[in-house]
């Protein structure tokens, strides 16, 4: 019956070109691919005062290729954030799987700040979505905290590093020197040290007699008069000769 196949044909044609518009739309939009993409998300994070924690899962339907988490941070206001490290994933991430990343951070001043997380910050990944960002406001009380680095002689003079590996110091503190004398150790010294930057250095020079097979102790911050957020890394002891730490 020629009226049936005519049917047949038109309807036949309709279905293929049902396919290929829907085909083509999708080819068009990406909408198809962007299905089969992986996507890189921060499920998880935890934020210290030295330390941030990141899970980073892979929602997508593909196993990524290498990328790299950003870890931020900024002081409550300020606009502009500063990179303080980040994480390379060369293997990148299977579909459904995930992985825990730990960054240290060091803020070098008091009061709130923000941190933020980036999962692929340098966009290496193509994803189904590109929002990979995460931001927590989280309140840092940053103590100092005083060590020796080093210590050497040089004609004469015994030379110490001080370090300060937390926030800013506004008081002034003393450094003491002693010598082993008899199995006790006697002090042949004392200097200021005045102020200190956050995360900082200074050099304290005390001239001395000292010989060649003493051995030294160095206390930082010796009449306590500095709040630190570790008390118990404050005293050196050294044999002579003392090479210096860079």
């Amino acid at each position: 019956m020629p009226s049936r196949n005519g049917y047949l044909v038109i309807t036949m044609v309709l279905v293929i070109s049902s396919v290929a518009i829907f085909s083509e739309y999708y080819e068009s939009t990406g909408a198809m691919g962007l299905q089969q993409l992986p996507d890189l998300q921060i499920t998880d994070y935890t934020v210290s005062q030295s330390e941030i924690t990141a899970t980073v899962y892979n929602d997508g339907r593909s196993t990524s290729s290498a990328f790299s988490i950003g870890f931020y941070s900024r002081q409550d206001g300020a606009d502009e954030w500063e990179l303080v490290g980040s994480k390379l994933l060369t293997a990148g991430l299977k579909s459904t799987r995930s992985e825990e990343v730990t960054q240290e951070i060091q803020f070098k001043t008091g009061g709130d700040h923000e941190v933020k997380i980036v999962a692929d910050f340098r966009e290496k990944v193509k994803e189904s979505d590109e929002n990979n960002e995460v931001i927590k406001v989280i309140e840092s009380d940053v103590n100092p905290d005083l060590y020796i680095n080093g210590v050497a002689i040089d004609n004469g003079k015994i030379i110490a590093n001080i370090y300060n590996a937390g926030g800013n110091i506004e008081t002034e503190f003393d450094v003491a020197f002693y010598k082993l004398v008899d199995g006790d150790f006697e002090l042949i010294g004392t200097r200021t040290v005045e102020s200190m930057d956050a995360v900082s250095e200074a050099v304290v020079v005390l001239p001395s007699d000292i010989g060649e097979s003493e051995t030294l102790k160095l206390v930082v911050d010796y009449g306590w008069s500095v709040p630190e957020s570790d008390e118990d890394n404050n005293i050196l002891e050294k044999k002579i000769p003392v090479v210096l730490i860079e």
